[in-house]
């Protein structure tokens, strides 16, 4: 039940990984045998989750105590805090001791005397299916954003017939709005992009598998990089602002690190794309150096090494 979702997040904590990637490896979870569901129309309606077992008898008392106890920190996660979190653990934590307390009893009751052993109730099948079906769809809505479903569609190693839901009609009009709030069209080129927009669907649906295969290995940065203006202008614009996205919290931790050493207290006073030059002068300058820089220490650290004096 594990292995899906730790062989995920190992891709997705990658270096090399783009926000494409993310709506990617979260629908193959999604419908992943190990959960019994290998399609949308095999997925039970939402709030239905975990309501039987494998035989189709009611799940037992302990287990749907855990199953409230998963649900209720999930609903924490973001929202908790000080005071409130300690409050929820103690909580969690009473539960969870009547619950072993119980569980427990119930064990010795069937040992016999001297035996080192406990008999451990086998969780169903259908039920442990279930309940990660659920973390993962829950899961799945927190990180389904309009900028991940618009790098799935522009990433050409993609498949269309992929997209989850109403994900391919809707992904039109997220790809315009996204477009519009970033400032990198106006009202009077929407119609513009939006037959961009077309035109590479119409491409990505004709070249089917035999043109994702043959981009599969290629970075689509580098590959909206290395495309023409003249077809996808607009696209392009958008593509590149997409796939700088970083998908992982230490490429991101990373890139902070890197603009709070350049924009010290000293250098306060510099512009935006100032700053933004240095930083790529920064990075540049420490790949190149790679023989004499310890690269990982440059780019966790950066205040470790001095390249800007």
């Amino acid at each position: 039940m594990f292995d899906p979702i730790i062989e995920a997040l190992r891709a997705l904590e990658a270096d090399n990984g783009y926000i494409s990637g993310v709506y990617t490896w979260f629908r193959w979870l999604r419908y992943h045998i190990a959960y019994g569901v290998t399609s949308a129309n095999e997925e039970e309606p939402e709030g239905e989750f975990a309501v039987l077992d494998a035989n189709g008898e009611e799940p037992k008392a302990e287990f749907a105590v855990l199953d409230a106890i998963g649900s209720e920190e999930e609903d924490h996660d973001q929202a908790v805090d000080g005071i409130g979190m300690l409050r929820h653990a103690a909580k969690t934590m009473s539960t969870t001791t009547s619950l072993q307390k119980n569980m427990n009893q119930t064990a010795t009751a069937d040992l016999p005397d001297g035996d080192e052993y406990q008999r451990i109730t086998a969780v169903p099948l259908g039920q442990l299916q279930s309940f990660f079906c659920k973390k993962i769809l829950k899961r799945w809505k927190y990180v389904h954003s309009n900028a991940m479903t618009v790098a799935f569609l522009l990433d050409p190693a993609t498949s269309l017939d992929d997209f989850v839901g109403d994900d391919d009609e809707n992904v039109d009009e997220q790809v315009c709005m996204l477009a519009t709030r970033c400032g990198l069209i106006t009202p009077a080129n929407m119609a513009k992009l939006t037959a961009e927009i077309l035109k590479l669907k119409c491409m990505k649906r004709r070249g089917g598998e035999d043109l994702r295969m043959k981009y599969l290995e290629a970075s689509p940065r580098d590959y909206w990089g290395a495309k023409d203006e003249k077809n996808y202008p607009l696209l392009k614009k958008v593509a590149q602002m997409a796939f700088a996205v970083p998908t992982s919290s230490a490429a991101s931790e990373r890139a902070w690190s890197i603009f709070d050493h350049i924009h010290s207290k000293r250098r306060n006073r510099l512009s935006v794309e100032k700053v933004e030059r240095l930083a790529y002068i920064y990075i540049n300058y420490g790949t190149i150096q790679s023989d004499d820089i310890d690269l990982a220490r440059h780019q966790s650290c950066p205040e470790s090494v001095d390249i800007l004096n």
